[in-house]
């Protein structure tokens, strides 16, 4: 049976005006998934730890920061995180809305080995560590993928790809952009990337 569990975390903030800083602590070894799909994120960076711990820091400005937040909850073994945000509710709003930009950064440290799912219109994307699978969907922004091991797929439409691994079969394509590409050892993780107008590089891990 499916069931949705809000967590129950450790939750510090700081607000000054204009801007908003949280950190979310989630003690949860169940989890073996983490997705994050929303298109008001413009920053995301996410890196592997030896600690079995979630941790989640959020960096939110603009006028509405103080009724902007982020919302974790598991179903079943899945970590979702999006964020939550004044709805505008006219075209006038909108128009009015325009200039009043809000901002989303997020952190994020996770145990190695989980899988991850990442889809935004609009952001860009670090990376790094091991995963037991990436799937990388991203519309405008850049993704960076560094010290990587693990099995990914990873797609841009207009942003540059980045790719630092040591042991992968890699299959790349961009149908406007260039690739360039370090010679990778071969291994069982599958890694393909793909883009419409971004460039592709692909280097080995440096020690």
């Amino acid at each position: 049976m499916k069931y949705i569990v809000f967590l129950l975390y450790s939750l510090s903030f700081i607000s000054l005006y204009g801007q908003k800083a949280e950190e979310i602590t989630i003690n949860n070894n169940t989890i073996k998934s983490i997705v994050i799909e929303d298109d008001a994120i413009f920053k995301i960076n996410i890196n592997t730890t030896s600690t079995k711990a979630i941790k989640i820091t959020s960096k939110i400005e603009g006028e509405y920061s103080k009724r902007t937040h982020l919302l974790t909850q598991i179903s079943n073994d899945v970590l979702s995180i999006t964020s939550v945000y004044p709805k505008l509710t006219t075209k006038t709003d909108d128009k009015l809305n325009a200039h009043k930009v809000h901002s989303i950064e997020i952190a994020i440290e996770v145990p190695e080995n989980l899988s991850l799912y990442i889809k935004s219109a609009i952001a860009s994307a670090k990376i790094s560590g091991t995963y037991k699978n990436l799937i990388l969907e991203l519309n405008q922004g850049n993704a960076k993928v560094l010290n990587f091991a693990g099995n990914a797929t990873i797609n841009t439409h207009n942003g540059n790809i980045t790719l630092e691994t040591n042991n992968a079969k890699i299959k790349a394509k961009t149908k406007t952009g260039t690739i360039k590409s370090e010679k990778i050892t071969q291994s069982t993780n599958q890694i393909k990337i793909a883009s419409i107008n971004g460039n592709i590089k692909i280097y080995k891990t440096k020690n």
